[in-house]
């Protein structure tokens, strides 16, 4: 499922969600948390905020994003991959 800012109408989408999110100093901010059954996506310090449950299809476990309305630039990007907390040793300290 893509992930899609539209400038013109400056506001992000994400399957049937959309929320509103001007630029802050011509620039939005976006940090997404994938989970097994949501995307929590917060948007410019979290002046926005939108939760979206969903199970991403077990063929295709990506997220895309993308833009329309004008040219745009990706500054960073950081992808952190989390240790799940259900698969946990039988036996001994976390590591």
């Amino acid at each position: 499922m893509p992930l899609v800012y539209d400038v013109k109408e400056r506001q992000i989408a994400y399957r049937e969600c959309k929320a509103p999110l001007k630029p802050d100093q011509g620039a939005i901010r976006l940090e997404i948390l994938v989970d097994r059954t949501s995307v929590e996506i917060y948007g410019n310090g979290g002046r926005t905020y939108m939760p979206v449950g969903a199970i991403p299809p077990d063929d295709s476990p990506s997220l895309g994003i993308f833009t329309r309305g004008d040219d745009t630039r990706l500054k960073s990007l950081e992808v952190y991959e989390l240790r799940s907390a259900w698969d946990r040793p039988e036996s001994g300290p976390p590591e």
